[in-house]
Formats: C-alpha cells, sequence, structure tokens
C-alpha cells in the first residue's frame, strides 16, 4: 500500500510503501478495549493504605478487668472502635498495575494504525522540525495539515523546537516513538508521523 509524505508546507515530497503487517490488520475492538485498559489501569495511582487488626503492634491484653469496673467490655486496644485503633474496611493500599502479552499490545497498535489510515486520519511528513521556537510557526504548520487540536506527533526523537513550539497549545501532543501506544492513538484525533518513524516501527516489527 503507497501513501504520500508530505513535508510541512502541505506539499508532496513522496510516496510511502507501508507494510501489511501493520498497516493491513483486522480490527478486533474487544482485544483493542483490553489493551486499552491495560494502560489505564497501569496509569492509576495506587489508593491510600490504612491498617486492619493483624497489622496493628499493640497488646492484646484487656485495657481494663472483665467485672468491677463498673464500665463495659471494650475489648482489646487495637480494636476498630478505639482511637488510633485498626480501621473497619479501609483502603489497602493495593497497586492496579496489571499484565499483558506483549503480542498483544503490538497487535493492537498495528489494529489502531490500520483503523487511522483506513480513516484517514494519519499523515506521513518527511520530518518534525523546526529551526527556532515560535507558536506562529506551528500555527502556520497545522493550517498547512489541516490539523485540530486533538493531534498526536510522533517521530524516533523529539526536536526540542518543535516540541516547545506547541507547549502553549492545548490538544497538541508530542512523543517519541517508544512511547507510542494505542490509548494516545484512540485520544487522538490526526496522527502526524514521519517517515523515518515508519521505517523503524516496521523493523522493529520484523525483529520481534
Amino acid at each position: 500500500m503507497q501513501c504520500e509524505v508530505l513535508n510541512l508546507n502541505g506539499l508532496k515530497v513522496k510516496d510511502i510503501e507501508l507494510k501489511s503487517n501493520i498497516f493491513n490488520v483486522d480490527f478486533n475492538p474487544i482485544l483493542v478495549k483490553e489493551v486499552i485498559e491495560y494502560h489505564q489501569a497501569n496509569a492509576r495511582q495506587a489508593t491510600y493504605g490504612t491498617k486492619n487488626r493483624s497489622q496493628l503492634t499493640y497488646s492484646t491484653k484487656k485495657m481494663r478487668k472483665q467485672k468491677g469496673s463498673g464500665r463495659s467490655r471494650v475489648g482489646p486496644r487495637g480494636a476498630p472502635q478505639h482511637r488510633k485503633g485498626a480501621v473497619a474496611f479501609g483502603p489497602d493500599g493495593r497497586t492496579y498495575d496489571i499484565s499483558i502479552p506483549k503480542n498483544k499490545k503490538r497487535k493492537a497498535l498495528a489494529m489502531c494504525l490500520t483503523k487511522k489510515l483506513i480513516s484517514k486520519e494519519i499523515i506521513f511528513v518527511d520530518d518534525l522540525k523546526m529551526n527556532e521556537i515560535k507558536t506562529k510557526g506551528f500555527v502556520e504548520i497545522c493550517k498547512k495539515l489541516n490539523l485540530n487540536n486533538k493531534t498526536l506527533f510522533i517521530d524516533v526523537e523529539k526536536d526540542n523546537n518543535f516540541e516547545l513550539s506547541m507547549r502553549n497549545l492545548i490538544g497538541y501532543h508530542f512523543l517519541p516513538l517508544m512511547g507510542i501506544n494505542v490509548l494516545n492513538l484512540a485520544k487522538s484525533h490526526k496522527l502526524v508521523i514521519t517517515e523515518r518513524a515508519i521505517k523503524t516501527l516496521e523493523e522493529r516489527y520484523e525483529s520481534e
């Protein structure tokens, strides 16, 4: 499959041949949902944990004798009804990390790239570099490439000038190829990726 490669002025530079094992994969919504939930769970912060009865180090000796005090039997010091005692049904401080096979993540990523290509939501460019840090220059690039404010830019490495030029604008994100994932693709309306990143991604899929 051939697609056009544009420059940052929106002009065609050449054509690129895309590999079918990445850009021609049948979409499986169940698998994609599973991988998205994996990314969301691993990004979730662990809850604050409280101690239960078994985690306290208080003495189990009775706080007062069984009879003769004129007060009720109150149980040991670490019981939940006492100040600084155990917490009943409190959060346990667990993490939400889950694991998923590597092949599932690779397959789901290829599915999302294929879907975006079919939906014409991918723009291939020759590079993502700017000579200076200038927000106005970045806005001009977005107009020429017809981009909205939910665009994800992908290159092998981040270009400092390009990344800093977009930081004052909401909705535009720049990721190195190493950080590309299904969740970020699902959130973006358009994907702008360099020819070099595509070649590197294809080599990675062939070697694994």
